[in-house]
């Protein structure tokens, strides 16, 4: 798909703002609790949501990276962690601050006894950004909010598993048809070439945006205590790799936790499986959501 046509299909959604909604007013109340942390002993707040998949289901598990003998269960538990906080408040004005987050996300063979019920891979993404809320309420966008800053997410695993790569990106936040959007896009910063399968100081994954690409988009659409979000990503190349991620959390009767259901399917959804096309559906708990 060319990607000046998805640029132009985009844009377009920034010129439909609509009145104060639940997600408006959601969304507002996360940016208040974030604010009220800096004042307060709550140093962390959730970043990205925080849960546990205790049993999913991966059709065709990815066993080319793992010795013969490592055979892989469809069935594994997932789990993601997610926390931010702000490192400096205020820093060019009364919306400005710089923030540092890590979101750590598990994928665990707990039921492969064979293989000691070992964790397949881990991901670990700290970030450091700016938050920019303009102080303007006019630029036809739901009263915009942004994050400019850099990433990196690796494996930490030795090779020739070892997989990480480091980016600059961007995200806006917008609300149309009472559905938030957050477009993510970033570039990522080239490393050099390896000079043989040994060196471990050379780029682990070089043909990686061929795969991930270069944005994401996620939509959060809040109803009744349900939240259902989606994520996607397009390599914009012919060959049309991407990813589709959505998730559906709900409330529990007397608990503060939320049922939790997640569908993927796609490429990077871990780094082991960033050039791998798989499909998976988990249930689970949410400690936290997106709002």
């Amino acid at each position: 798909m060319n990607k000046f046509l998805i640029i132009f299909l985009i844009l377009p959604l920034f010129s439909f703002a609509q009145e104060s909604s639940e997600l408006q007013q959601s969304l507002e109340k996360r940016i208040k609790e974030d604010e009220h942390s800096n004042h307060t002993s709550s140093l962390v707040t959730a970043h990205r949501p925080n849960y546990i998949l205790p049993i999913t289901y991966m059709h065709d598990p990815n066993e080319a990276p793992y010795p013969a003998d490592d055979e892989l269960k469809n069935i594994e538990t997932k789990f993601q962690l997610s926390f931010k906080f702000t490192v400096l408040s205020q820093i060019f004005g009364s919306k400005t601050d710089l923030d540092f987050a890590y979101t750590q996300k598990s994928f665990w063979q707990l039921y492969n006894k064979k293989n000691s019920a070992a964790f397949r891979d881990t991901n670990y993404e700290p970030e450091l950004f700016i938050s920019f809320e303009p102080l303007k309420e006019d630029w036809r966008i739901f009263k915009n909010y942004y994050h400019f800053g850099f990433v990196h997410q690796s494996n930490g695993k030795d090779l020739p598993l070892s997989r990480s790569w480091n980016r600059v990106f961007a995200t806006t936040f917008f609300e149309w048809q009472k559905t938030l959007f957050m477009l993510k896009v970033w570039y990522r910063i080239n490393e050099e070439p390896k000079s043989g399968p040994t060196d471990y100081t050379g780029d682990d994954n070089p043909d990686i945006t061929d795969y991930l690409g270069y944005f994401e988009l996620t939509g959060i659409h809040k109803i009744d205590g349900h939240t259902l979000s989606w994520m996607v990503r397009n390599n914009l190349k012919k060959d049309n790799k991407g990813a589709l991620e959505i998730d559906w959390s709900f409330p529990l009767p007397e608990t503060r936790l939320k049922g939790y259901v997640q569908f993927f399917t796609g490429y990077g959804e871990t780094l082991i499986d960033y050039d791998y096309n798989m499909t998976r559906i988990g249930l689970g708990v949410a400690f936290t959501d997106w709002l």
